[in-house]
């Protein structure tokens, strides 16, 4: 189970505030609801009480995450992950507010709701963690437990990109660890009215326990900021500034811009490392997740440009890409010419590392694994290998699908094969870089692009076999649609199959309770009618014993008495 590892905010005091009660749980495991009743409940008791839900949607970082869960734009698993981490900082200085006055507010979904459906991707605990480091800690937290597949069955289900079955069933198992003792867990699958009653009695606790003086802490803030030293966060607090300050200086579509670039490119241009500042300076801060993103953003557009041609230096050649980084960055940054180069040269030697790891991992074909398992065994493999964590997700989601990024790891591929085969001395993953007008030959993997014509041959080319495909991509594409298809119209059919199974199933059981209702009715009325009549029987025998017969005629006394013999007689013999 993890540790709260919450502090006290400073500045707080032991006066009267209102209660922080967070929901969590699974999709459809029915935190909207008990929110809403939670709400009425303090609300009828005369408390001031507001009902809050993240993602807020109606920021406009709350926009673009409602964009991305309804399946109309696409983000990195890093990027969504911080955009969700924005959105809660976002509220976090009106959350303080609101709860110092005196205002309960119960949360809809919180920090750890992120943290567990990111990890489900594959992200790390830690990096997930680091930027909701020093949001307000709940005081009290509800966990609706229900089994994934019993949460699938409710209504509505699969409307938005994370209710698919498999991935909701990681995300319960990230829920499992991240959980801690003062968690309150709740069997979600209860009557309504029977969770109501139990968050209600919990709630009002919190609620008096507020009102009593008990001070605010900071969510994860006893964590060691020594265990996210290889994360990309320098200062969590730091990493969601910047990205809410680039949501506000780039719109959407210029963001998308950036990261598609063009991909025809010199992949192996690397910068030489030399120094091209001639004073000596202090180590600066961490390249932050903006930075590396647009050094890599530089390094293929400059890659692109043969208008020098071979006739670019390599000092002068990363001299434009630094440049191109000043000109077009849109956060402070004093990085130098140097600490580019040697930036990109990490970038380069790492990515190119973890993407041989990816590409054993594709080799083994191991059923049962998707593209989130994949990724994680590689890291673990690169992990292992290196004694340090894989720490550029961010580098090679963006490098990952350029033609050439994909063209140079195939010839380092090639290049170690062929070291290996004819036995000579293995050179490094990553050569130095060393002076200007160095040769080709110095720089085995960090090549310089291309003069014009053997470029445009090359583009042109690549555009025939872009074309090809494309032609195949849209071809698998619509298979892969008509599978989808097909899969939710069995999936349908199979549902309502199951349905009427049950439906003649219940009918069956209904008549077969029918007929023995009734024939136990039956047997009932008949002993009923059975007593009834021995009843009559007995009163008749009596009367005809208690007779007084010396008032009739011979004839009836000796009829009467002869009655009076046989029922004597058939007393006896019972």
């Amino acid at each position: 189970m993890a540790n709260t590892h919450n502090s006290i905010v400073s500045g707080c005091n032991s006066e009267s505030r209102g209660a922080l009660v967070v929901l969590e749980g699974l999709d459809r495991s029915g935190k909207t609801s008990q929110s809403s009743r939670l709400l009425t409940y303090l609300e009828g008791l005369g408390h001031s009480v507001e009902l809050w839900r993240f993602p807020d949607r109606s920021t406009n970082v709350g926009q673009m995450i409602s964009s991305y869960l309804s399946n109309k734009s696409q983000l990195d698993d890093h990027t969504i992950h911080l955009l969700f981490s924005a959105n809660r900082w976002e509220k976090r200085s009106l959350m303080e507010t609101k709860l110092k006055t005196g205002t309960t507010l119960i949360v809809d979904r919180y920090s750890y709701s992120g943290v567990a459906f990111s990890s489900a991707k594959g992200l790390g605990d830690e990096w997930c963690k680091a930027p909701e480091i020093g949001l307000l800690a709940p005081d009290l937290v509800f966990y609706l437990d229900i089994q994934p597949e019993k949460a699938a069955e409710r209504g509505g289900y699969g409307d938005e990109k994370y209710e698919r079955l498999e991935f909701q069933r990681k995300v319960s198992q990230c829920y499992q660890v991240l959980h801690d003792a003062s968690w309150k867990i709740v069997d979600a699958c209860q009557p309504i009215e029977d969770i109501e009653k139990q968050l209600q009695e919990l709630v009002l606790e919190c609620v008096m326990a507020c009102q009593k003086g008990k001070p605010l802490a900071n969510l994860w803030s006893g964590i060691d900021s020594k265990m996210h030293g290889d994360t990309c966060f320098t200062n969590p607090l730091q990493g969601v500034s910047n990205l809410e300050n680039k949501f506000k200086m780039e719109s959407p579509k210029k963001m998308g811009q950036n990261l598609n670039l063009h991909a025809q490119i010199s992949t192996k241009d690397s910068p030489p490392q030399v120094e091209m500042e001639l004073t000596a300076k202090k180590r600066g801060s961490n390249f932050t997740i903006e930075e590396d993103l647009l050094l890599i953003s530089a390094w293929l557009n400059i890659s692109l440009d043969v208008v020098e041609g071979n006739e670019q230096k390599h000092k002068s050649y990363w001299r434009r890409i630094w440049e191109y980084f000043h000109k077009n960055k849109t956060f402070i940054s004093e990085r130098t010419p140097t600490s580019i180069t040697s930036r990109w040269s990490t970038i380069q030697n790492s990515t190119e590392k973890f993407c041989g790891y990816l590409a054993q991992v594709e080799s083994m074909h191991q059923s049962g694994l998707n593209e989130h398992d994949k990724i994680g065994k590689a890291k673990r493999m690169y992990q292992e290998s290196h004694k340090t964590p894989f720490q550029f997700d961010h580098c090679w989601n963006m490098l990952r699908c350029p033609p050439k990024w994909l063209e140079h790891c195939e010839k380092q591929r090639i290049k170690r094969i062929r070291n290996a085969i004819t036995s000579s001395p293995s050179t490094p993953e990553l050569t130095n870089i060393g002076q200007d007008n160095v040769s080709h030959d110095t720089f085995a993997n960090l090549e310089r692009p291309l003069d014009k014509r053997v470029e445009k041959e090359r583009v042109s080319k690549r555009k025939n076999e872009d074309n090809m495909s494309l032609k195949f991509t849209g071809i698998l594409n619509g298979i892969e649609e008509e599978k989808k298809t097909n899969d939710k119209e069995i999936e349908i059919l199979e549902k309502t199959c199951l349905q009427e199974q049950d439906q003649v199933f219940m009918k069956k059981e209904q008549e077969q309770k029918r007929i023995r209702m009734k024939k136990e009715q039956e047997q009932e009325r008949l002993c009923i009618m059975q007593e009834k009549l021995q009843m009559e029987q007995l009163k008749e025998e009596e009367r005809i014993i208690m007779m007084d017969t010396s008032s009739l005629s011979q004839i009836q006394q000796e009829y009467f008495h002869q009655r009076q013999m046989d029922i004597l007689r058939n007393r006896r013999s019972k």
